[in-house]
């Protein structure tokens, strides 16, 4: 598919986690919110007239962000393809997992740091997210077609776990699974393998 036919909107507006190569977000002001939402959707309506049909939600962590699900039925409503990249931290709470799975979003891009929550949580900051993503990940694929994508980035905290990752993604049952390196924040290089 052309690039020419997606859009992107970003919602910078909290990210829970605190990864090590990111440090995440703080929750935004609501004015700057506010400001967000309305920037948000002058691109929708950019988008529509520009006859984009993918839409990809990205940014901090659009699940942090508290009208997600409005969002994505809004979008959903205007018969765009929904594509959502998440720390996927919320799909472990059954009640948020089910209504995003009712907004019959299209795809769901999620990483996934270790094969455990040692490595995992050490490198989001976050104890209880591993537990959180992987649960959801089961709900979603033994429950619905929507697509997963998983990504992991390789650092020194995983660069020994990589292969029992790619275990537990096969035993996710998601076949679209990928490796990368993290951007680096303030020359700092330490997280990356050496």
């Amino acid at each position: 598919m052309s690039k020419d036919i997606r859009g992107v909107l970003l919602l910078d507006t909290y990210c829970s986690n605190k990864c090590l190569f990111c440090d995440g977000r703080e929750q935004a002001s609501a004015s700057e919110v506010k400001k967000q939402e309305i920037k948000v959707l002058r691109n929708i309506f950019e988008f529509k007239k520009k006859n984009k049909k993918i839409i990809e939600i990205s940014g901090g962590d659009p699940i942090d962000y508290k009208n997600i699900i409005e969002l994505i039925k809004y979008l959903k409503g205007l018969e765009f393809k929904v594509q959502l990249s998440t720390h996927g931290n919320r799909l472990g709470d059954e009640n948020f997992c089910n209504k995003l799975i009712s907004t019959k979003i299209d795809k769901l891009r999620i990483p996934l740091y270790g094969s455990n929550e040692k490595i995992h949580d050490a490198v989001t900051g976050n104890s209880g997210s591993f537990k959180s993503v992987v649960k959801g990940i089961e709900k979603i694929k033994s429950e619905t077609n929507i697509d997963v994508q998983i990504s992991s980035l390789i650092l020194e905290n995983n660069k020994n776990d990589l292969i029992d990752l790619v275990k537990l993604v096969n035993s996710l049952k998601v076949s679209d699974f990928y490796f990368s390196i993290p951007f680096v924040k303030r020359n700092d290089y330490s997280f990356l393998c050496s």
